[in-house]
Formats: structure tokens, sequence, C-alpha cells
């Protein structure tokens, strides 16, 4: 068995994990946009350097996106939480 076949039984081991499957599909779709839009070949480095940056300010706002409405809950319901502790505290007979 020559490196790179074990490289690829490598490979294919990782892409049966699914976490490590959905983020190999995504960094496949980003370089597959650089590669069609021409930014890979020689002499393209800002132009490259623009657009990764630009991909990393979408998928964090992507990100930001579908949190917030999540944390918005969890602060939500921690608040909810406490107060019902309060309210327990201040139900309990002082002596």
């Amino acid at each position: 068995m020559c490196g790179r076949q074990s490289h690829c039984q490598e490979r294919g081991r990782l892409v049966r994990e699914p976490s490590l499957s959905s983020a190999l599909a995504d960094e496949a779709a980003v370089v597959a946009k650089l590669c069609s839009e021409g930014l890979t070949q020689p002499g393209k480095t800002v132009d490259l350097e623009q657009a990764l940056l630009a991909e990393q300010i979408e998928e964090r706002e992507r990100d930001r996106a579908h949190w917030q409405p999540l944390k918005a809950e969890l602060e939500r319901l921690r608040h909810l939480a406490s107060a019902k502790a309060r309210a327990t505290c201040n139900l309990k007979p002082s002596t």
C-alpha cells in the first residue's frame, strides 16, 4: 500500500463522521466557489484574501442570526427560573 492510498483511507474514515462530513462539505463549497471565480490562480492573492474575508463575515452573520433567538430564549428562561427561585425563597415562613 502506498502512502497516498493510506492518506485517502484516513480521509475516508474522517468523512464518515457526521460533524466532519458537514464541515468538509461546507469547505468544499467555498473552494469550488473560489475556483469558479478564478481566485485560485497565481497573482490573485489579494482578491482571494478579500473573498475569504467576505466569506468569513457572511458566515459570522449567519451564525449570529442563527444563535440570537436561541440565546434570547435561554436568557428568558434564566430570568424566569431566577424569579421563581426568588419567589420560592420569599414564601418560606420566617422563624
